[in-house]
């Protein structure tokens, strides 16, 4: 039987290096697959999570399962490592694993296996309690909420993108604090940095890549807006001055 091909997604340099790398550890071929590639090719892959474009490839990969899928990355947070187990993957290898460990990871996805990183599994275990049934528990007019309160905007200003009253968006939001167990905005928006929700791009604020694969199938609705204009000072100097 002939040996599955695997598929490297990473910054350009990083796959043909890595690709390489495997290929001779393993002794079956390993290729990079580009960023500009939107559909996986068939066969097992390994994708770094934080690339361009990972989060419909994960999702879409998630719902074929027609071949082993893990995701690398470095220092991959608690929230990451809960997504790809929702998402059902293989597994979330640590990129700065010593060699050998990361190889061992490889194999088990080749053959079909769970390919976690140790401490990637254990932070899976540990955020499923703490916040994994909250995040679930939230509509897509929560997630929106949630993001766009980290913005800074004022209520009113909410409110009209939301397309709300101001008394309407105030309900919104009380409710999606005692869905994530928090008193006021303030919290509600650093939750969501410490976390890792949201992200900060180029005085942009928008879903973090493991959000966005979370979100891709599930609120595929809330991705056709990925980012929100916002000054980053905003969040410092507005939030704690109104309420809720």
């Amino acid at each position: 039987m002939r040996e599955a091909i695997l598929w490297v997604r990473d910054a350009p340099a990083i796959a043909v290096a890595l690709a390489r790398a495997l290929t001779e550890t393993l002794g079956q071929p390993a290729r990079p697959f580009p960023l500009s590639a939107s559909h996986l090719p068939p066969g097992p892959a390994l994708l770094e999570l934080r690339a361009p474009g990972a989060a419909l490839l994960l999702r879409a990969a998630a719902r074929s399962r027609a071949f082993p899928l893990a995701v690398m990355t470095t220092s991959p947070t608690p929230l990451e490592a809960w997504v790809i187990g929702e998402l059902g993957l293989e597994g979330v290898i640590d990129k700065q694993e010593p060699w050998p460990r990361f190889v061992e990871r490889v194999e088990a996805l080749l053959r079909g296996e769970p390919a976690w990183s140790p401490h990637s599994w254990t932070a899976r275990q540990a955020f499923e309690p703490a916040w994994g049934r909250r995040l679930r528990s939230l509509s897509p007019a929560d997630w929106q909420r949630w993001r766009d309160l980290t913005t800074g905007l004022p209520v009113k200003a909410l409110a009209c993108r939301w397309e709300l009253s101001r008394q309407g968006a105030v309900k919104g939001l009380v409710r999606l604090y005692r869905r994530l167990g928090v008193a006021d905005r303030w919290a509600a928006a650093l939750l969501a940095h410490e976390l890792g929700i949201v992200r900060f791009e180029e005085g942009r604020i928008g879903w973090s890549e493991a959000i966005e694969a979370y979100l891709a199938g599930r609120e595929p609705d809330l991705l056709s807006q990925r980012s929100i204009s916002a000054a980053v000072s905003a969040l410092a100097g507005m939030l704690p001055h109104e309420s809720p």
